[in-house]
């Protein structure tokens, strides 16, 4: 079992994820990041309209956000991962492993 903590239980996290970039795509419907993860943070108001930020027990950091889609958060099932380094994506995929259709590495 995958442990973590999101921006919704410790604040510093969502600070630590400064330089984050992409590292995969997850597709899954917003109510189930919802259901996994609590509410998303706010984004930049421009390119991101909402993201959540992780923190695995390893220290690894991932978010999972959208990018430059105008449709409404709750339609979107196509969503960015980032991270520090590959294993962002590793630790998201083990997270929903029963939810992902798609998680592309670079």
């Amino acid at each position: 079992m995958t442990t973590f903590s999101t921006h919704n239980d410790h604040s510093y996290i969502q600070k630590s994820a400064a330089g984050t970039h992409l590292q995969g795509w997850l597709d899954i419907p917003y109510k189930d990041l919802v259901a996994k993860l609590g509410e998303p943070h706010f984004g930049d108001g421009e390119k991101v309209q909402v993201e959540w930020t992780i923190e695995f027990d390893d220290g690894t950091i991932a978010t999972i956000y959208d990018w430059k889609d105008p449709r409404s958060v709750q339609k979107i099932e196509h969503w960015h991962v980032g991270g520090f380094d590959y294993r962002a994506v590793e630790h998201v995929q083990d997270l929903f492993e029963s939810s992902v259709a798609e998680i592309c590495p670079f």
